[in-house]
């Protein structure tokens, strides 16, 4: 009996040894290694530790020095300072005035140089005729010799416009003018020596009455019929006679 009371306290004594030992490997374990072991322990202790951050799924890591511009809006390129003031909701923008142009000069047109009368190298001449504001020029023949009075126009089927004939007498004279063998209406202006116009008959193709003037003449001038009314003038118009003209003559 004394042999069995003396062994159960040491089956105790050992009980509580092994319950000793169990109880400080399980606060080994739960300190996370804090004896300084660098073994697996030590990686195992850090279940019980705060867990390591990850990283979101799908999400990309970002720059913390460059944050991108907030949603919704659009990056502006900057090239140093403050940037370019975005205009102001429901203010136009200003538009530039374009500079006024200038009104266009136009130069006056030149007047053109009055004829004078002249000889040109055909033979034939340029002669003026002006009345008050009227003026016109005419290319003429000249019948200075008595064959050529006598002839002057005849067997002609046109003549232009500005275009006729000039009669020189030697003296003054009275005789009168007839359309023998002439086509063309003519206009008949009688001029004195003083180079107006005395008086303008109007000829008819063919007729052989003789037309007079009033007064004695030195010079006649035949042009196309009208041509004193286009012009404006009659009597008293003065013909002005270019240098150069032949001698009348009788024969």
């Amino acid at each position: 009996m004394v042999k069995f009371e003396m062994r159960r306290p040491m089956r105790a004594a050992g009980a509580a040894a092994v319950v000793a030992v169990l109880a400080g490997a399980l606060a080994a374990r739960c300190s996370g290694g804090d004896d300084g072991d660098d073994g697996d322990d030590g990686a195992r202790g850090s279940v019980t530790g705060t867990p390591a951050m990850s990283a979101s799924p799908g999400a990309s890591a970002t720059r913390a020095t460059d944050p991108g511009p907030a949603p919704g809006a659009s990056a502006t390129a900057s090239t140093g300072g403050t940037g370019p003031t975005p205009a102001t909701p429901g203010t136009p923008a200003a538009t530039a005035t374009p500079a006024a142009m200038a009104e266009p000069t136009t130069a006056p047109t030149p007047s053109p140089t009055p004829v004078q009368p002249r000889k040109h190298g055909d033979g034939t001449f340029t002669i003026v005729v002006s009345q008050g504001e009227a003026r016109a020029a005419v290319r003429v023949e000249v019948a200075a010799t008595l064959d050529e009075r006598q002839r002057g126009l005849m067997f002609r089927q046109e003549l232009a416009e500005d275009a006729g004939m000039l009669f020189l007498f030697g003296r003054e004279v009275q005789t009168g003018f007839w359309m023998r063998n002439t086509y063309v209406p003519l206009d008949i202006a009688y001029i004195g020596v003083d180079q107006r116009v005395i008086e303008v008959k109007q000829g008819k193709p063919l007729d052989e009455s003789p037309l007079t003037p009033d007064g004695p003449y030195r010079f006649v001038l035949e042009v196309n019929a009208g041509w004193f009314e286009r012009h404006g003038m009659g009597p008293g118009a003065v013909v002005a006679l270019p240098d150069g003209l032949p001698p009348a003559t009788d024969n």
